[in-house]
């Protein structure tokens, strides 16, 4: 017979005694309420876990969201204000991080964001299911991109001025509505 090692085991934490899921307090909750004055900090109420943390209203296109972020304040934002946010941030990490490549791939954009900060630094720009209806002329001033990825959106035209963009050599508008083409 073998000696088995014996196995060490690490002791459990003391149990804390199971509050009501309606009545624990979320540790953000907690952050703000200890960190500001009883009196001008409204009292806010906090989700159950089956609700989540987002709680959105029934609205429709203009839905807004609560989120509870860092502890230290509640905003409430709409998605289409979500949705900008997440695009400007993405831009803005292009330009820190020096990267040449912007993929904005299914945000659900209405319109191009202003590429002007990355005009002399993209190459590969992604800009397929969304919401675009025109043709974004923002892209006109990116001088060195190489790539653009246009599919999925509803954009019926495409402009001669797309003749500006030198490098330009894969360039995909599949599934678009495009009934005009450029000359040439």
């Amino acid at each position: 017979m073998q000696n088995h090692p014996q196995l060490l085991r690490r002791p459990l934490p003391p149990k804390l005694p199971k509050l009501p899921l309606s009545k624990k307090k979320v540790p953000t909750e907690t952050q703000v309420t200890e960190s500001e004055n009883l009196e001008s900090a409204p009292r806010q109420i906090t989700p159950s876990l089956s609700e989540g943390i987002i709680k959105s209203k029934n609205q429709e296109d203009s839905q807004a969201h609560v989120i509870h972020g860092g502890g230290l304040k509640t905003i409430n934002v709409t998605r289409y204000e979500t949705i900008i946010t997440m695009t400007n941030f993405a831009i803005v990490n292009c330009q820190i991080y020096g990267r040449n490549a912007l993929k904005l791939k299914g945000f659900f954009l209405m319109n191009c964001p202003d590429l002007t900060p990355l005009a002399s630094q993209l190459i590969y720009l992604n800009l397929s299911f969304n919401d675009i209806s025109h043709f974004p002329t923002e892209v006109f001033c990116l001088k060195n991109l190489q790539i653009l990825l246009l599919r999925n959106n509803p954009i019926k035209e495409i402009p001669s001025e797309i003749q500006q963009l030198k490098f330009l050599r894969i360039f995909s508008i599949a599934f678009n509505l495009i009934t005009t083409l450029p000359p040439g």
